[in-house]
């Protein structure tokens, strides 16, 4: 019977680099296939089918497929690097003690070392939660390795694209993002100065009328781009203050709020493509007027065929304006009592559409 080790381990691997090998041990296809048998007779493994490539206008490449997994052998042998490699894979454990040995003196090498490595059983990675709040979800960048993040601020074009957000962007609409199963109802809603947005004052008055709607799902529309609320802690996203900007720029320079409104209508449009069968309908928090992406909203929620709505509406819109003068964030029309108690409304709207 096996151990549990042994159920979660797929084999043993090693892999041994050989420098200043016989250059016509290198070359020779007949002399390394004779050390491929020579170290599978060592293992006492199984040769199911070998095969050997030689290339042009040196190195070989043998190869042993066997009943336990694969034995290679690769060589290099020009001059300035005589070397040779060779990856040995079986499903039982490998002494490393009786292969370099006997590969190190046939390949006539004055140098050895190798990795023995244990490969796991592919299985679903841990989820890292933040501690003391398992609804936020910690993970590296994907897409790639980016230096930590610094604080950055500013305005324009080099914050709006950076490299590490677009790589966010690209998992969030890739088969490997899925959104919270039983929340299929979309939210977008402005970030907040404060980071990370969930514990700002805005986002907390939010999340007393959205913690009232099980179905709803939060995402952040954002400088650098749409964050799922539960994606939020991870520290690319708490690390930024991109400065809204109303105006201040010459004719000749490009617009950043232009170019901030093109970017999130094209960031809306692909994430809900990607998410179209989980999400059952669409819900905007946002400026009503020309400058915001109600627009694109209306017209992904078309598009698509989701349920739409969108607050504040018009009205209330502007009663919320005069009601917040003096704030000085400029989304706090959209998180007074008048405008959340709305969205409250038609998100209850929504979820009784939904059920009949």
């Amino acid at each position: 019977m096996m151990t549990e080790d042994e159920k979660m381990n797929l084999g043993s691997e090693v892999r041994i680099t050989l420098e200043g090998c016989e250059l016509n041990v290198l070359n020779s296809p007949d002399i390394l296939s004779g050390v491929v048998r020579d170290i599978c007779t060592a293992l006492e493994v199984e040769i199911r089918a070998e095969t050997c490539h030689t290339f042009e206008p040196h190195g070989v490449s043998v190869i042993a497929i066997l009943a336990e997994s694969h034995c290679a052998i690769h060589t290099w042998p020009e001059e300035e690097r005589r070397t040779a490699t060779v990856d040995i894979f079986t499903c039982g454990a490998v002494d490393p003690v009786t292969v370099v040995p006997l590969v190190t003196r046939a390949l006539g090498a004055t140098s050895s070392n190798f990795t023995v490595t244990e490969r796991p059983l592919a299985t679903t990675p841990t989820v890292r939660t933040y501690p003391g709040f398992p609804e936020y979800i910690l993970s590296a960048p994907p897409y790639g390795h980016f230096p930590r993040p610094t604080f950055r601020r500013g305005v324009g074009r080099e914050y709006l694209l950076e490299p590490e957000g677009m790589s966010w962007s690209r998992f969030f609409t890739s088969d490997s993002y899925r959104p919270p199963v039983g929340k299929d109802i979309l939210l977008l809603h402005p970030c907040s100065w404060a980071k990370p947005y969930d514990f700002s004052e805005y986002i907390a008055r939010l999340r007393e009328v959205t913690d009232l709607h099980d179905r709803v799902h939060r995402v952040i529309v954002s400088n650098v781009g749409l964050v799922p609320f539960e994606y939020q802690m991870n520290e690319f996203f708490c690390s930024y203050d991109y400065m809204d900007v109303s105006g201040g720029h010459s004719s000749e320079e490009e617009d950043p709020r232009a170019l901030f409104r093109a970017l999130t209508s094209d960031r809306i449009r692909e994430y809900v493509s990607a998410h179209r069968e989980h999400y059952k309908a669409i819900v905007l928090l946002g400026h009503p007027v020309a400058h915001g992406y109600h627009e694109a909203v209306s017209k992904v929620s078309r598009e698509s065929g989701l349920i739409g709505f969108q607050a504040p509406r018009a009205e209330t819109y502007r009663a919320a304006v005069q009601e917040s003068r003096g704030e000085r964030d400029s989304d706090a029309p959209l998180f007074t009592a008048r405008s959340l108690e709305e969205l409250s409304r038609g998100l209850g709207a929504v979820e009784k559409e939904l059920n009949k």
